[in-house]
């Protein structure tokens, strides 16, 4: 566990759309950060609730800016590994990111809350201003700056669940858009809804939204009001009702050991990590400067000397 010293140099931003699991989210977050340090956004679209995130990192004056969507439920010590690792980072990096297990899918990938070093935010918030809005705002953005110079890390971590215990309506209207979007899962997500439906509800809600998914030939966003139409005839007609909200006693330690017992994970490996854009380039460009300074042998054995402290760093991390 990280010190109250470290915990000072963070605020924590959740993304919320009135998600099911806001209140549970939220207070797992509080458990890994001091008070007053967890506050949230919940505007749309999501283009404005992310550049809002920037805004009140910039005016905290903290170090660190740790965002998170209100859809997912961090697991315990991974607001302390995001930190730990980010402060492992290059001074250059601009955000670290762990994984996620995803209920839709079955599958952990990349995603999950984000440590943003708030020092170069301005200059994401210029660029976030003056770029379009589309699909996926944040990874396009994350993906642009570091190839002009703000690279990213990424852990072998998974940090937190995704899209446990959602609204049917949220479940509904993601399913629908991965189907669109992403044809070449849809036999995947089929064969998992076909194994699990009979006891969770929830795939019986997916499996209509990746059938309907798959016959929609227009353009399709993940905007919620998009969806609201949609969402509560295709529940209707499988003839069940939506989700309760969580009440405000619901105890977030309960809900995450129940969801671990069904879906347990195994995350006690070493922890590995990927740079993006990959740094290989960043190195023959600093070896290409040092023989133009130094001459050809002098520079390949200091150019050599540097890279293999480098790989000593990393597996010094990783271990």
């Amino acid at each position: 566990m990280s010190s109250n010293n470290s915990r000072d140099n963070f605020i924590i931003v959740i993304r919320s759309s009135d998600e099911r699991t806001f209140e549970i989210c939220r207070k797992l977050l509080e458990l890994q950060a001091l008070p007053g340090t967890v506050t949230y956004v919940n505007l749309s679209p999501f283009k404005t609730a992310l550049e809002e995130c920037y805004r009140i990192a910039i005016n905290s004056e903290k170090k660190w800016l740790i965002t998170a969507d209100a859809d997912m439920l961090v697991l315990p010590d991974s607001i302390d590994l995001l930190v730990q690792h980010a402060e492992q980072m290059p001074d250059d990096y601009l955000q670290l990111q762990g994984k996620i297990f995803d209920k839709i899918t079955g599958t952990i990938r990349k995603a999950g809350p984000r440590i943003y070093r708030i020092k170069y935010l301005p200059q994401v918030l210029e660029y976030s201003i003056n770029s379009k809005d589309n699909i996926r705002p944040e990874g396009s953005l994350v993906t642009a700056l570091g190839k002009q110079g703000m690279p990213s890390r990424y852990l072998s971590s998974v940090t937190a669940y995704h899209d446990f215990e959602q609204y049917y309506r949220d479940l509904y209207r993601k399913a629908f858009v991965h189907a669109n979007k992403h044809r070449g899962l849809a036999g995947q997500l089929i064969q998992r809804c076909i194994e699990n439906r009979e006891y969770d509800t929830d795939y019986k809600v997916i499996l209509r939204a990746v059938m309907d998914g798959l016959e929609e030939s227009g353009v399709v966003s993940i905007d919620t009001n998009m969806f609201r139409q949609k969402s509560k005839k295709a529940i209707e007609l499988l003839g069940i009702d939506e989700k309760e909200p969580f009440g405000d006693t619901v105890n977030p330690k309960e809900v995450l050991t129940s969801i671990q017992k069904k879906q347990p994970l195994n995350n006690t490996g070493p922890v590995y990590f990927s740079d993006q854009p990959p740094t290989n380039k960043k190195y023959i460009d600093s070896f290409l400067k040092i023989l133009k300074r130094d001459g050809f042998l002098r520079g390949s054995l200091h150019s050599l000397g540097v890279l293999l402290e480098r790989i000593g760093r990393k597996m010094k991390l990783h271990q």
